[in-house]
């Protein structure tokens, strides 16, 4: 909103600068809306807020659970999280491809998934190089192969200030995302019009959207500390 004496009075050319500030906060607010959802990822799902599916049992789980339930055997569990959580380092790293690797499906048959995002908070990006890239193990002097390195498991980083347990992370294949962003409305504007009354300029922009988890959870597998 630009105010009549603001627009009258203006000198500086700032005014014409305005609108294009609402792309930036409609990119950050659709960001905030999307990592939102990934950051109730680790936390009880809530029934009325798509945090979560009804799984074989009936019960609502999050996203990372160690209790999942086939829907046609609910006396099996399987899990997509680490238990007890670690720490980002290799020996996460390797029970999370163990586990990514040996995902059954509803039937209980062994599933082709294949990690190719690390997700991490931008804290831990130089700890995700140093175990993504380099050659040998890191954080040991024995001199051997690092096992989880890029070039072996094909994974790279993606991170996001959004997240906002710093030290949760984890491997995910994006090609079949749990994750889903349903665009009710793409953003439209800005669109100028003025207010009647104050003679105000008012400058708009709206969107319309939805987040929810799908029933892909076995192509994520995370932890929290």
């Amino acid at each position: 909103r630009v105010t009549m004496e603001m627009r009258e009075d203006e000198q500086h050319g700032i005014i014409s600068q305005m609108p294009s500030d609402l792309a930036l906060a409609a990119r950050d607010s659709m960001d905030r809306f999307a990592w939102g959802l990934y950051n109730v990822a680790f936390t009880a799902a809530d029934d009325t807020a798509n945090t979560g599916l009804p799984e074989g049992d009936g019960v609502r789980r999050s996203l990372f659970d160690t209790g999942h339930v086939p829907l046609r055997n609910p006396g099996a569990t399987q899990s997509n999280r680490l238990n007890p959580g670690v720490a980002l380092g290799t020996a996460g790293l390797e029970t999370a491809l163990t586990i990514f690797y040996t995902q059954e499906s509803e039937e209980e048959r062994y599933i082709n998934v294949a990690p190719n995002k690390l997700v991490i908070h931008p804290t831990e990006s130089f700890n995700a190089a140093q175990l993504l890239d380099s050659e040998k193990e890191v954080g040991t002097a024995e001199n051997q192969i690092n096992a989880v390195s890029r070039s072996r498991i094909g994974v790279g980083p993606c991170q996001s200030p959004y997240i906002t347990d710093t030290d949760s992370w984890c491997l995910m294949d994006t090609t079949k995302s749990p994750l889903d962003w349903i665009d009710r409305k793409g953003l439209t504007g800005p669109e100028r019009s003025t207010d009647s009354q104050s003679f105000d300029t008012m400058f708009i922009s709206h969107y319309r959207a939805a987040v929810q988890i799908n029933g892909n959870w076995r192509s994520a597998v995370g932890s929290a500390p």
